[in-house]
């Protein structure tokens, strides 16, 4: 080892500490011995005039063994400093990429620990993960995580708890720190929107979070199941001054009920005592019906048949301009949509909606076909206008956050090198209980390339450089689309522009209270 801002010529390494400094950087670097070995670990110990003030360990790798991971966080503010990899006040996402394919890697493998600098009295600062998602497959994850009071944590890769595809060695120890500084005296609950299925008995999540210490037990009361066929496995929990640092996990099952129709069952989470009286929080549970059949809300004597050659696909493009629907076409759609008189992506997704319930072949296929230029539509309708008031338009330049990033000073510059593939993703905003079912973007920027949405269904149309893009499902603000680009750094030169956002009922929404905006 070699420290580089030692003084060699003194036994056991000096360091000086300016006049009204409060820290000192030592920078230590590992030299290549040339011995093929597991691993090394040096110890160190930091004295003031022969007394022992600190210490600590540094674990030494040998760098040809298995692939290193980069763990960075999304959802969170700017970089604080080299150490800090940014500031979370809620939930947010930890993205662990390695920088080559593995096997056997699993959410066991990823751990949690409080930071030796935390001002939090003696607890540990403890996370809830509750969506683990393989991105790409053996090489990038990402779980969704709620932290549960304030302090700062390491999220951490267990050492050799990841096996190279390649040659078999494990793989370099990764961690990656963040500072949690969450509201006092707040209930968090994460997620938002669940999706369950009919008799699924292991259900879904969400987590209920006290920020604070409070004044005498919290009861917590989920309601909104009466009626419905869905249950919860605790509809209520407790939280005590001596035990309300860890979280309630609260489990939402599906019963098997005699209709055959989704639903969405909206719950409502409220607290009572202990200085939080009053607070409460909307959770949606969206019910897949494991007894599919035509919709029991069709209008009469109407039935999907009404459409028979018209796929959802074919309404999408419709809409996006790239192929025509008669004039009686597309006055069904809207009669069977939101009826207000013009057909739209509200329209669009109840067709969808519909054909889905009465099991029509409707998988979306990814279009690649240029949309061609609105002029006059066939039925005589003209251009579609937009103003700006139905325009929502955000621009967001990429922050890297990772270990060891620009001081906290503002957002990070592009920086030379070898470019860097990969997908940006797109988030979305809304304001707190907005149920959504589909939003209508456009993406622009240089060579853009394969669009996902995890989860959700997807319509595109448009060439590399500008893509319009319709998004279905039960959206939560978030990401909710990716794209690929021959280059992730120059983030800026992308841009988002919300066309359109329909509610559960299919109805437009005012665009005023949602934007879009692109996210690393």
């Amino acid at each position: 080892m070699t420290p580089a801002d030692g003084d060699s010529a003194t036994p056991g390494h000096q360091v000086i500490l300016p006049a009204g400094s409060t820290s000192v950087v030592v920078t230590i670097t590992a030299v290549d011995d040339g011995i093929e070995d597991p691993g090394e670990e040096l110890s160190i110990s930091v004295d003031v005039g022969g007394k022992a003030i600190d210490g600590g360990s540094i674990r030494i790798n040998n760098r040809p063994l298995g692939p290193t991971v980069e763990i960075t966080f999304e959802g969170v503010q700017p970089p604080l400093d080299q150490q800090v990899a940014g500031t979370a006040n809620g939930p947010f996402t930890t993205r662990f990429t390695f920088s080559e394919p593995v096997r056997g890697f699993a959410e066991e493998d990823i751990v949690w620990q409080t930071h030796a600098g935390t001002t939090v009295d003696s607890t540990n600062v403890g996370v809830f993960p509750w969506d683990y998602t393989e991105v790409r497959a053996g090489v990038e994850y990402t779980v969704e995580m709620m932290p549960t009071q304030a302090g700062r944590l390491y999220i951490v890769v267990q050492p050799g708890a990841a096996t190279s595809v390649a040659n078999g060695y494990d793989n370099q120890w990764g961690a990656s720190s963040l500072r949690v500084e969450l509201p006092e005296d707040r209930m968090l609950v994460a997620p938002a929107a669940l999706t369950v299925s009919e008799g699924d008995g292991d259900g879904a999540a969400f987590v209920v979070v006290l920020t604070s210490e409070p004044s005498g037990t919290v009861t917590v009361t989920v309601t909104g199941m009466d009626g419905t066929s869905v249950q919860a496995s605790r509809p209520t929990v407790s939280f005590s001054p001596a035990s309300w640092t860890s979280g309630r996990g609260v489990t939402v099952e599906a019963r098997n009920d005699a209709n055959a129709s989704d639903e969405r069952v909206p719950l409502r989470v409220e607290a009572s005592g202990g200085g939080y009286d009053g607070q409460s929080v909307d959770v949606v549970v969206n019910v897949s019906d494991d007894d599919p059949a035509a919709s029991p809300d069709a209008p009469e004597n109407e039935s999907p048949g009404l459409l028979s050659d018209v796929t959802p696909e074919s309404a999408a493009a419709a809409l996006l301009g790239e192929l025509d629907l008669s004039r009686g076409q597309l006055d069904a759609l809207d009669r069977l949509g939101n009826d207000n008189g013009r057909y739209d992506l509200g329209d669009m997704l109840s067709w969808a909606v519909r054909c889905r319930r009465a099991e029509r072949s409707n998988r979306p296929r990814r279009r690649r076909s240029r949309c061609y230029p609105r002029g006059h539509r066939p039925d005589g309708r003209g251009r579609r206008c937009r103003s700006p008031t139905r325009t929502a338009l955000a621009f967001l330049a990429v922050v890297t956050l990772s270990w060891g990033c620009d001081q906290g000073r503002g957002l990070v510059e592009p920086s030379a090198g070898e470019p860097e593939p990969g997908f940006l993703g797109v988030e979305l905003a809304a304001p707190a209980g907005a149920l959504l079912s589909g939003a209508w973007l456009a993406v622009e920027g240089p060579d853009i390339g394969e669009l996902r949405t995890p989860g959700l269904e997807l319509f595109e149309a448009g060439d590399g450089s500008r893509k319009e893009v319709i998004v279905a499902g039960a959206l939560s603000p978030g990401r909710i689309l990716e794209f690929r680009v021959p280059d992730r750094r120059p983030g800026s030169r992308y841009r988002v522009r919300s066309i359109e956002v329909t509610g559960e009922d299919f109805t437009p929404r005012d665009l005023s209270v949602y934007s879009a905006r692109i996210s690393r």
